[in-house]
């Protein structure tokens, strides 16, 4: 077990002093560590006697829960027994020469929000929780949206939690200002003091553009009458932010690794510009300007400014089709129809460039697009690529892990490919150096996060980075560009509406 830093001994101190924290440290400055030692310190002073995490599906186990690569595994020093909250869920306890407080051993029940936003699995997850219990929130953001199923079971868990520790190293706590609410909330509601979601909105928000008709109350010659009227639903502005911050600034907790820790450089990333066929261009073209791309086995069509977005998107990339929604990682890969290769023999030959034992993570924002490119490195490499998706058996997402997690590490080539989706929060690749993006998510803050895999404590080589961005036969820009223009300037892609989009998509 290695030494802790000064960061993470006054972060501990911190997570024991106060009933309630917001840990945002930056990642890969070791906030499950400090989680971790801060629960057994507790428990060592009687505070609690058992602690619940909740994480997202992707990581829950990787980086919690397992044995062999799980984080509580590797920082413990007191009896503990530790469960894995499924079904089925599997057991395990400490070695029995760790002290052992007060007659019991610590309990850990480790679950995911995915499973227990369903109301008959939160039932059962309920009785764990009491006054002695540390309810641990990791990657917080989940619980973002006040009206989501996830963070209303979190929020009933939350109520019979004596203490809470929140866990989100994203820059400002999340996209915009609205991302803060609930997590204040998941706190203590007396720390923002706004009731209501629709109270803070008051408070922090100027409201205006996109309007919804809906019937508010009025009083009209002394009655109370219904009367429908468009309401601004969308934020045109934020107000009042430092008085926001004022609030959380006791609660909140936030480092940098350029304060804590003397790491090699981040290389900021190098676009590498990949021209596209001329049919491709021209299915690229049909797409931009009718909504309709004329494809040999059939019509791919997109009406919606958003969707027609994710069709372009995804035609930089040389497939179609398989998602119907901007928001998921993926659909089904084989509703795909791959109609070029352009970028898949880029980042070949990209690989090749990069020595003949190069350790890398290529990230990708489609699924079918991670497949292919994952079936197209593995021949290099026999048995040193992984693939890392939604869906699939934890044997194959851990060996995958297993090859660039600095426990289990071998030296010589090794990579990953995956969804962003899926592998941004919570991984521990600090063995490799290189990564690629063949797409780009969303969201800045999938970026970051997944950026900070391979950036983090331990890495003893500078990491650089690449983005593969498609143009035309030409050098004509396509939507690739717009998307990391907006993600370097930390803007939210998804947030983007209707006009933005046009815009967006004509601005090539």
């Amino acid at each position: 077990m290695t030494d802790l830093y000064k960061h993470q001994q006054t972060g501990i101190a911190r997570i024991v002093s106060q009933p309630w924290l917001w840990l945002g440290d930056e990642m890969g400055l070791g906030k499950t560590r400090q989680a971790i030692d801060g629960a057994q310190r507790l428990f060592e002073l009687g505070i609690i006697r058992s602690v619940i995490v909740l994480a997202p599906a992707s990581v829950f186990r990787a980086v919690w829960f397992d044995l062999e690569m799980g984080q509580i595994a590797e920082y413990l020093r007191v009896r503990s027994i530790v469960r894995e909250f499924r079904i089925r869920g599997r057991v395990w306890e400490s070695d029995p020469g760790l002290p052992e407080m007060y007659g019991r051993p610590l309990q850990w029940i480790v679950g995911n929000y995915e499973y227990i936003r369903r109301p008959e699995h939160l039932q059962r997850l309920i009785p764990y929780a009491g006054a002695s219990t540390m309810l641990i929130l990791d990657e917080s953001l989940a619980v973002k949206n006040p009206g989501s199923e996830t963070a209303q079971a979190v929020w009933k868990l939350r109520r019979r939690c004596g203490r809470v520790l929140e866990l989100n190293g994203t820059e400002g706590g999340g996209d915009t200002p609205d991302d803060l609410f609930y997590q204040a909330k998941m706190m203590d509601p007396s720390i923002l003091n706004c009731p209501t979601f629709a109270q803070f909105r008051a408070r922090y928000a100027v409201m205006g553009g996109y309007c919804k008709l809906r019937e508010v109350k009025e009083v009209v010659d002394g009655r109370v009458v219904l009367t429908k009227k468009r309401i601004p639903v969308q934020v045109d502005h934020y107000v009042n932010l430092d008085d926001l911050w004022q609030r959380l600034a006791p609660y909140y907790l936030r480092r940098t690794k350029a304060e804590c820790l003397d790491l090699p450089p981040k290389i900021p990333a190098v676009p590498i510009e990949v021209p596209l066929s001329a049919k491709t261009w021209k299915l690229y073209k049909q797409m931009r300007e009718d909504s309709v791309a004329y494809l040999e086995s059939g019509v791919a069509t997109a009406q919606q400014a958003g969707v027609r977005a994710l069709r372009l998107l995804q035609l930089t990339c040389g497939f179609v089709g398989g998602i119907e929604r901007y928001d998921t990682e993926g659909g089904d890969e084989t509703k795909t129809q791959r109609v070029s290769t352009e970028k898949l023999d880029a980042l070949v030959e990209w690989v090749k460039s990069q020595g003949p034992e190069p350790r890398f993570v290529v990230w990708s924002r489609f699924r079918a697009d991670a497949i292919a490119a994952f079936e197209a490195l593995s021949p290099m490499f026999p048995g040193r690529v992984g693939l890392i998706i939604g869906g699939q058996t934890r044997q194959v997402r851990e060996a995958a892990l297993a090859l660039l997690n600095p426990r289990s590490a071998t030296p010589g080539a090794a990579g990953i490919v995956g969804t962003v989706r899926s592998g941004a929060f919570g991984l521990d690749l600090q063995t490799a150096d290189r990564v690629l993006y063949l797409s780009n998510d969303d969201s800045h803050v999938y970026r970051t996060q997944s950026e900070d895999r391979t950036h983090r404590s331990g890495q003893t080589k500078p990491v650089h980075y690449w983005d593969l961005i498609a143009v035309g036969p030409e050098g004509q820009k396509t939507l690739d560009h717009a998307v990391v223009a907006r993600l370097k300037r930390k803007k939210d892609v998804a947030a983007l509406g209707v006009l933005e989009w046009l815009a967006a998509i004509r601005e090539e």
